[in-house]
């Protein structure tokens, strides 16, 4: 939601509270927003809200990244190989076909996608993960997540020997913890939290900003809540 402010009303009057967010920006002539893709905050935030980082391989390797292209959930057909014929220098986009990706195989799917055959690409961040599966492991009381990480290794199939595997803490489907390779497991609590352990797929799955986490960095659990004057009731989303 993003509602332009007047700024003769007083905060109260516009209902601003608590919590909300203030964007603001210099004054654009008719002659120089043309300059920019978007002039304003509504548009700009459209953009976020709809864009999107796709990764892209050649049908002749397909188990290795080629390049990716940061698009936008709106993209029609025509727009997506518009860009991509850019990116390869191809001069008619109506040479170029796509096809989906099997995360499980590494393999094109059988079917490519069909040619204008639908309205919009609408392209999400998708975590693949293998099939779930119940393992349980016995070690020496001082080993540690990773002595667990690669005896597991030995019992499932990943995407390749060299996956990276990380071992969570979770309850009703929320992750608490994820257990840094050199925590010892006589400190890990199993009767009442269910242990997780995940191939890292893809690099959606962990952020940026938490990889590179540094030794007085810490992950915090935030909530937001809204009350109800009327009512008196509080509405709480993690």
């Amino acid at each position: 939601m993003c509602e332009h402010i007047d700024m003769r009303m007083s905060f109260k009057s516009s209902q601003l509270e608590d919590g909300d967010i203030i964007c603001y920006q210099k004054s654009l002539t008719s002659a120089n927003r043309s300059q920019f893709r978007y002039p304003d905050v509504p548009s700009f935030l459209e953009y976020v809200r709809n864009r999107q980082v796709v990764h892209f391989r050649s049908l002749e390797k397909p188990k290795e990244e080629d390049f990716s292209l940061e698009l936008s959930k709106l993209f029609t057909y025509d727009d997506v190989v518009e860009r991509v014929a850019r990116q390869l220098g191809v001069d008619d986009s109506s040479k170029i076909r796509l096809t989906s990706h099997n995360c499980y195989s590494q393999q094109p799917k059988p079917q490519p996608i069909k040619y204008r055959g639908v309205d919009h690409l609408f392209l999400k961040p998708k975590l693949f993960q293998l099939q779930v599966a119940i393992h349980t492991i016995r070690l020496p009381k001082n080993s540690t997540v990773a002595d667990v990480i690669n005896d597991l290794k030995t019992k499932v199939e990943l995407s390749r020997p060299d996956a990276e595997v990380r071992l969570l803490e979770v309850f009703y489907h929320k992750i608490y913890k994820i257990f840094p390779p050199g925590e010892k497991i006589e400190n890990i609590n199993d009767q009442y939290w269910t242990l997780r352990a995940e191939e890292v797929i893809s690099s959606f799955q962990i952020p940026e900003e938490e990889k590179s986490l540094g030794l007085h960095d810490r992950m915090i659990h935030v909530y937001h809540f809204t009350r109800d004057s009327n009512q008196n009731q509080m509405v709480i989303l993690v």
